[in-house]
């Protein structure tokens, strides 16, 4: 396979039309920010995206992560887990070989339909599935592997991270043990 293939689908903003270039010359001025009107289509997003919700317990074994099917996701992801808000977001571009009037979600079989969006979501899903454990505070140090060189120059004394530091240190100055 060549290396200039992309194995996801790039993202492209849509182009603005004149409407909302008028807006935009005046947001900065203190003018109304441009909301767009929803599209035709919006109703057919929400039933996928809620049929995607309710297919999400049998691949990550979690009810309270709500699935969404946007234009743009926030990240600029095709696909992207939130952990800290319980959120997936997915790209509708990806669905891009089917009308959205005829994606059903709900029907297992036809996400054969969809394979690369089915693909992005069950990926998404497994991050879900793995992600429900949460760093607690006490254990929040700065630790050694996060590059910040002021943990390398100078730990605090007796902490965890000056422990770690130093031993690391110390495996990488001293040579193997056979």
């Amino acid at each position: 396979m060549p290396a200039h293939t992309q194995a996801h689908v790039q993202y492209a903003p849509p182009a603005l039309t004149e409407a909302e270039w008028a807006h935009a010359r005046w947001e900065d001025d203190g003018g109304p920010i441009y909301e767009a009107p929803p599209g035709p289509q919006v109703g057919h997003w929400l039933r996928i995206a809620a049929a995607l919700t309710d297919r999400l317990p049998e691949l990550a074994d979690r009810e309270d992560v709500l699935v969404t099917c946007e234009q743009t996701t926030r990240s600029g992801a095709p696909a992207a887990f939130y952990p800290a808000l319980a959120r997936l977001e997915i790209h509708t571009a990806l669905f891009a070989t089917r009308q959205p009037h005829t994606i059903d979600p709900s029907q297992p079989g036809n996400e054969d339909n969809y394979p690369v969006a089915w693909g992005a979501f069950t990926h998404e899903a497994a991050h879900a599935a793995h992600s429900r454990w949460t760093t607690p505070p006490e254990q929040r140090a700065v630790q050694p592997w996060t590059r910040r060189p002021s943990c390398w120059r100078n730990p605090a004394p007796n902490t965890p991270t000056s422990t770690a530091a130093r031993a690391t240190a110390a495996s990488c100055a001293a040579p193997p043990t056979p």
